[in-house]
């Protein structure tokens, strides 16, 4: 108390400290890093090892379980998920919550350099991918008249990227959809075969050219490093590089003797499309510690200046610029900022006498100001969850303003305008305004330690909602009265005539309501509990909806997905029926596909980029009509593209949507042991989804069985010859994809040089009758056809091996085409997979998962901070009253604000999701307010004497405004976020305005009837 009084007693102290903090904040309004979206990350790590030429099962025996073996050992690791398919072996690898990215991290790359020497030979190094959480910041498509001329493609791509390259703030840059240049020596085996040698003998000489081994260091004067460099050089290098002698005549062979030496390019893998045409694309990537706005700017202006260079044959287009997002952003919620301070400035004028409206006006800006100093302090960014967090508190925290100067101006004109009174009135309120401030904190503080993805997204509202509001106490506190102190003693504020009478007649109003009240307490008690038990029925009722969709928004997307094992030809043929459906709409602007892949990331919560030849993925970009019915748009698109593909062929078009990452709404994982058996039970957990009504899209991540050709060497037969298993397979190697033999170094570039049959099998016929070499120790060649040495047919195998923490498993997911009853349709899918379960081998299980089960955890979490908040507020209530009763009285409120909460939703048609619940986590401290201050001063009235019904009567009469006004102000800042804010958090708003008008209504009567037939009792027992 002593700090507050001489605040008061030296105000131009006080007030230029609060300038300069509120300088500061406007300072770092301008360092805070400006984006759309919180900085999502994502709380683990990818690892992808290539074994090329191996089939599924073999990269799960010899590559994906020997990391999974390495990688469990670490401490900090929750779950490892992998994925085994032709060629390639993914693991993603999610750490436990609490932990130190950077070190979890670490450990695991340390254990992966562990594994590497007990990986196969012909397996790369794994590559580990540690910035899941990296988002495509723009996405520029450069295209090409006619033949595709790829050196210049390239050429102006590299530009482009140069130019990016030197924007600040860009950390990286890529190019997509460029197939990478090699130098290729076809050999023709036959002429090898005559020349008596092997391509074995080839490939070993080619190795043993290209040198780069550091052989040490010359000593003289001066020490000089010595390097040995070999390069292969260009082709027509390579072409003439003599390899043997032959030893009939002598003569020097080189390579061009027995093979053909080009330029090629590697095996297209993705393609990228921009309308029909392919393209190449060049994507962007910024720090997330920027301001967005402009880099956004800067790189555009890169772009432009390109963009003129350009010859007419070539054309480039912004796809994808997340800045036109901020900006956009950025926009609508300064436009709901600013309306949100004119409502409540409004408030306060209409209930306040002008010139104590302006000083209480004054709060807001001051603390919003201070607020960023701090926030920036703590490293919070700006985005629309932040920002959405002050609209939201921006009506609270005007509150202890408001109750600071109402009761500073009551004693001023009751006792005279001078520091004292003000002092005096300051000191009234102080306990109140502090314990009710801090129980609002506590309603929120718990959802700081909220974990998982869900709470990740909506950290900084608790932190943004902790610190204004602990900032208002101290502007209420110290800023308003100062204020007062130094320009408010000359003269007497005076009120208009017809703001007194207002006050007076709703005064009036309310002490004829409150005396017919009391009277028959026990009656409106009842009344009033029993209206808001009867409104909690309604809760069934709402819609339920864990997030909403992303609004606003004038991209979506196209989920293709066929079945694993699909070719990248069959994805095609899928990709443009669904083009020719999707480009008659006119609510389409333009559309760009990838092929082979997902797109890049560019929006916080999609899934890191998945690559194989049956994924593609399609971004439709919509024009203004289209952003306005995206919903519509979206439906219509859907319908138009149901039943025109096979079952297990996924179509989606689909909305960006808020809130955490979830991969579709129907999500089975099924475990055991048995390849076969697990496929078998996928496909009847299929069947049974495909009959449940509303559930669409179902897919196994099995797959279909493919065929795979196997090759059995027939041991006897094969050492008669000289060759051993592994003869042939590298053989095969050599034959189908060719083998890297070196680096060809030109003008600061490598490119890899293959070694390869000028002829690949194209079958197993012509793979039976295919050359196998080996070489015996005198160097002489042995060639043998594979059919005569080994047994060759096909086999049925799964195209893709997924592990659950080293666990075989299968995922069946799928879709419900009506959002509204995944709870319904999840809840049936239960029922089916128990009476599926019985007929299942020992040793199968399966868990639920998707939107429903993450929706009811975050719920459940959810709940247990709810109970701890009203925990809190009862620990801080009882602190300030030492009374259970009074404490039971003032938590009243609570109750009646939920049933008011649900009330609102449901007249609004709000669904019940995550938001709607934090709105009403939040609401539990600001009405318990409303309540304290009624019992406080009804306490001070007792103490002065008074009688038990004239008391509360006068403290009803006397915090009648400060109780409208701290509600309708708080009603009036969150009414923009109700009524012109997005979906995210107009259910979060609608909740707490609800919430709060039914409340104060009700606060104002049932407060005090209830603490009237309580004290009532006691005094009786007393007696």
């Amino acid at each position: 108390m002593i700090w507050i009084k001489k605040g008061i007693q030296q105000p131009v102290v006080t007030l230029l400290l609060f300038i300069a903090l509120s300088l500061a904040g406007v300072f770092s309004y301008f360092e805070m890093d400006k984006q759309e979206d919180p900085e999502f990350l994502v709380n683990g790590i990818a690892i992808v090892t290539a074994y090329p030429g191996a089939g599924s099962e073999k990269v799960e025996q010899l590559v994906t379980n020997v990391l999974e073996k390495k990688i469990k050992t670490v401490s900090e690791v929750q779950n490892i998920e992998s994925f085994s398919l032709p060629n390639v072996s993914t693991l993603f690898v999610t750490f436990k919550e609490g932990n130190n990215l950077e070190k979890a991290q670490q450990k695991v790359k340390e254990q992966v350099d562990q594994a590497k020497k007990l990986l196969p030979e012909e397996a790369t190094e794994p590559e580990i991918k540690t910035d899941l959480s990296e988002m495509a910041f723009m996405i520029v498509h450069l295209s090409q008249d006619g033949q595709i001329n790829h050196e210049e493609l390239k050429e102006k791509a590299n530009d482009l990227q140069k130019r990016f390259d030197r924007v600040t703030g860009v950390k990286r840059t890529e190019i997509l959809g460029l197939a990478d240049q090699r130098v290729e020596i076809n050999v023709d085996i036959p002429k090898l075969k005559s020349l008596g040698l092997s391509w074995l003998q080839v490939m070993q000489v080619l190795q043993k050219n290209h040198v780069q081994i550091p052989e040490g260091t010359l000593k003289g004067n001066e020490k000089k490093n010595v390097l040995s460099v070999g390069g292969l050089g260009n082709p027509d290098q390579i072409a003439n590089l003599p390899v043997f002698q032959d030893p009939k005549s002598g003569k020097q062979l080189v390579v061009k003797d027995f093979a053909k030496v080009k330029w090629g390019y590697e095996k297209e893998s993705t393609k990228i499309l921009t309308g029909e045409k392919q393209s190449v694309a060049i994507i962007v990537y910024v720090d997330y510690h920027v301001d967005a706005r402009k880099t956004g700017e800067e790189l555009r202006k890169a772009y432009q200046s390109w963009q003129k260079e350009l010859p007419k044959q070539y054309t480039g287009k912004v796809v994808f610029d997340q800045s036109e997002s901020v900006n956009k952003k950025f926009h609508e919620l300064y436009r709901e900022l600013g309306v949100g301070i004119l409502v409540v400035i409004v408030i306060c004028l209409l209930g306040l006498a002008v010139r104590s409206a302006l000083i209480t006006s004054l709060s807001v800006p001051v603390t919003v100001c201070i607020s960023l100093f701090f926030l920036n302090l703590w490293g919070v960014s700006l985005h629309q969850i932040s920002i959405a967090s002050i609209i939201l508190v921006l009506g609270i925290l005007v509150d202890d303003s408001i109750v600071s100067n109402e009761n500073i101006e009551r004693h001023v004109t009751e006792n005279g305008n001078n520091i004292g009174n003000i002092i005096k009135a300051v000191y009234e309120v102080t306990p109140s305004i502090i314990v009710a401030t801090l129980t609002i904190v506590v309603g929120f503080a718990p959802l700081y330690f909220l974990e998982g993805d869900t709470g990740r997204f909506i950290h900084s509202i608790p932190q943004v909602i902790i610190v204004t509001l602990l900032v208002s106490l101290l502007v209420s506190l110290f800023f308003i009265p100062a204020l007062r102190a130094r320009f408010g003693l000359k003269g007497q504020a005076k009120e208009s005539e017809w703001l007194l009478r207002g006050w007076s007649v709703l005064q009036s109003k309310y002490e004829q309501l409150a005396t017919k009240t009391l009277k028959r307490a026990p009656l409106w008690i009842a009344i009033f509990f029993g209206v808001s038990t009867a409104l909690l029925a309604l809760l069934p009722l709402l819609q339920v909806q864990f997030f909403p969709k992303a609004d606003g928004r004038s991209q979506l997307v196209v989920d293709i997905r066929l079945p694993q094992g699909s070719s990248l030809e069959q994805t095609e043929r899928v990709v443009k029926k669904v083009r020719e459906i999707v480009k008659r709409d006119k609510a389409i602007d333009f559309d760009i596909t990838y092929l082979g892949q997902l797109m890049p990331r560019i929006y916080y919560n999609e899934k890191p980029v998945d690559r194989g030849e049956s994924v593609a993925q399609m971004m439709l970009h919509l024009n203004e009509t289209g952003v306005k019915e995206t919903e519509k748009v979206v439906d219509r698109l859907n319908e138009q593209l149901k039943g025109k593909f096979p079952k297990d062929t996924r179509v989606l078009v689909r909305q960006f949507e808020q809130g955490p990452p979830i991969e579709a709404p129907i999500q089975i994982r099924m475990k055991g042991e048995n390849l076969a058996q697990l496929q078998k039970i996928s496909e009847d957990v299929k069947r049974e989804l495909d009959g449940i009504p509303h559930i669409t899209q179902t897919q196994s991540s099995l797959g279909r069985k493919t065929s795979e050709v196997s090759v059995t060497p027939d041991k006897e037969k094969s050492l008669k010859y000289g060759i051993f298993p592994q003869d042939i397979a590298l053989n095969h190697r050599f034959a189908l994809e060719g083998i890297e033999v070196g680096k060809a170094f030109i003008e600061n570039e490598s490119f890899p040089v293959l070694l390869k049959a000028n002829q690949s099998p194209r079958n197993i016929e012509e793979l039976g009758e295919f050359w196998v070499s080996a070489v015996f120790p005198n160097g002489q060649s042995q060639y043998v056809p594979l059919n005569q040495i080994a047994k060759i047919s096909t086999v049925q195998t799964v195209p893709q091996i997924t592990h659950y923490n080293g666990e075989r498993q299968a995922v069946v997911t799928a879709y419900v085409d009506n959002n509204q009853m995944v709870p319904q349709v999840t809840k049936k899918v239960q029922e089916r997979l128990k009476a599926l379960e019985e007929k299942w081998p020992s040793g199968y299980q399966w868990t639920m998962e998707g939107q429903e089960e993450q929706r009811t955890q975050a719920f459940e979490s959810m709940y247990k901070f709810y109970v701890l908040s009203i925990l809190l507020i009862f620990v801080l209530v009882f602190i300030q009253f030492r009374s259970f009763w009074k404490l039971i009285v003032i938590m009243t409120a609570i109750y009646m604000a939920m049933s008011g909460a649900i009330l609102s939703l449901y007249l609004t048609n709000q669904p019940l999701g995550f938001m709607a619940l934090l709105g009403m986590i939040g609401l539990g401290g600001v009405v318990v307010r409303n309540g304290m201050m009624l019992v406080e001063f009804a306490d001070n009235a007792l103490d002065r004497g008074q009688g038990l019904k004239d008391a509360l009567i006068q403290a009803g009469r006397l915090r009648l405004r400060p109780i409208l006004l701290t509600s309708l102000s708080a009603v009036g800042g969150l009414t923009p976020l109700a009524i012109i804010g997005g979906n995210l958090f107009r259910p979060l708003a609608v909740t707490m305005i609800g919430g709060l008008l039914y409340s104060t209504a009700l606060t104002l009567l049932a407060v005090p009837a209830l603490y009237y037939v309580i004290a009532r009792k006691k005094e009786k027992r007393n007696a």
